[in-house]
């Protein structure tokens, strides 16, 4: 029997800082005989399962493993102080009034393309520094401590239904200078049909090789900086 060690960290309380978790290699498995906990596209990987096993110990056990706050699993998994960027999707005005050679300029502009740039320019520092990002829409009220809020008042619910993994931020050609953003949905397939999805025309071979855009995997989509600034509203990284 094989024996494993993962460390998680628990970021306050009395038993603050990291642990060690010990489990071995029985995994949970179906009638079917396949894995019932966690998921690798190569079937002979195992790392996946003991790692949801491990995490599974650390908090309490494998029902623990539905819903949860991922900002938290953020903070037990890396154990970093967590940088959370909240703005209002009200502000941004129609994709048409933006000026493609100015609206990444925080220089000129109005408040609303000053905004967007900041937002480009959070995701693309975070990106360039290997920072896991998770990004999600909460309801508008209270925006400003909606972490605490989801804590205390609404656990798991609006969290889980809309958060996604940024993997990647970045600017392409295609025919006019196109500022997209690559996405995962944490838990269910992304239900993204605008722009740049994966019907949308906008898509040329070319970009398609660039960008290594492809439809196997539903859980990852792209869109606009634009598109994602109307549709998230929190990240956290």
């Amino acid at each position: 029997v094989g024996c494993y060690v993962f460390q998680f960290h628990r970021p306050s309380g009395p038993t603050a800082g990291w642990h060690c978790i010990c489990v071995d290699d029985f995994l949970c498995c179906d009638r079917q005989m396949q894995m019932m906990f966690g998921c690798t596209d190569d079937p002979s990987e195992i790392w996946c399962h003991l790692l949801m096993k491990a995490y599974a110990k650390f908090i309490g056990g494998y029902a623990q493993l539905q819903g949860g706050d991922a900002s938290q699993a953020l903070e037990h998994l890396t154990g970093g102080q967590l940088i959370s960027h909240e703005w209002n999707t009200e502000l941004w005005c129609p994709e048409e009034e933006f000026d493609g050679e100015r609206v990444y300029d925080t220089t000129q502009g109005s408040e609303s393309e000053m905004n967007l740039s900041l937002l480009y320019w959070h995701l693309s520092e975070f990106c360039q520094l290997g920072v896991p990002m998770i990004c999600a829409r909460f309801a508008p009220q209270n925006i400003s401590t909606i972490r605490t809020t989801l804590l205390k008042e609404r656990p798991h619910q609006e969290w889980n239904a809309s958060a996604c993994v940024v993997l990647h931020v970045g600017r392409f050609e295609a025919g006019t200078e196109a500022w997209l953003v690559k996405l995962q949905q944490v838990k269910d397939p992304v239900d993204w049909e605008g722009d740049w999805s994966d019907a949308s025309d906008k898509w040329t071979p070319g970009l398609r090789d660039k960008t290594q855009h492809c439809h196997t995997d539903p859980t990852m989509t792209w869109m606009s900086m634009h598109d994602f600034s109307r549709k998230y509203n929190t990240m956290v990284g």
